[in-house]
């Protein structure tokens, strides 16, 4: 059990095309302790999906090769445990229900706090564990 305040380090993929966007949310994520590995497109999010064990996929939805909707479409087929976060600027869909249709087990608006980004990690871990 942890302790009030200690936060859990956990393997982070994040999936993210614009390099600003991953060099801040991955240092962000850094700092706080966590173990992050960049990909740039969906294929390559499935690839290391396939390759290493990961807690968390934070998925950003509008990429180049194959968007995050297809990758994790791609990634249900071998891996329905791991939760997948839809990470994205997009106003179209700012609802969570939209993306759960999807595959994917939460929800982040990138214009965030690191803060409400670490909350939301630690809430779809929780609830894929307690699912078991």
């Amino acid at each position: 059990m942890c302790n009030a305040g200690e936060v859990k380090i956990y393997s982070i993929l994040l999936a993210e095309d614009n390099l600003i966007n991953s060099t801040l949310f991955s240092k962000a994520l850094e700092h706080y302790g966590h173990n992050v590995t960049v990909v740039e497109n969906g294929e390559d999010a499935v690839m290391a999906a396939r390759n290493k064990a990961f807690d968390v996929i934070l998925m950003d939805i509008d990429m180049p090769v194959m968007n995050g909707i297809d990758a994790t479409f791609e990634i249900r087929k071998f891996n329905c445990l791991i939760p997948i976060i839809a990470f994205t600027s997009s106003v179209e869909f700012r609802c969570g229900d939209y993306y759960q249709e999807f595959g994917m087990d939460g929800y982040v608006n990138k214009i965030i706090q690191v803060k409400e980004l670490q909350s939301a990690i630690e809430s779809v871990i929780w609830k894929k564990i307690n699912r078991r």
